[in-house]
């Protein structure tokens, strides 16, 4: 899947894009690498904060 980030036309290339640096400091890494790299980030971010910031669930496993 090839995937284009969105882009503001008024940024000049400017605008911090997350994929644009990790393919720039891992010359090499195809775009669809590095869309699976930035995905794979986003959700482990997501998944820290959740146990982070959610309380423990209280019912027992055999519920969920």
């Amino acid at each position: 899947m090839i995937w284009e980030a969105p882009r503001d036309e008024n940024q000049d290339g400017l605008d911090g894009s997350f994929l644009d640096c990790y393919i720039k400091e891992n010359p090499g890494t195809s775009i669809e690498n590095a869309l699976c790299h930035v995905m794979h980030s986003i959700s482990e971010t997501w998944k820290l904060r959740n146990r982070q910031w959610l309380p423990p669930n209280p019912f027992s496993s055999c519920f969920t």
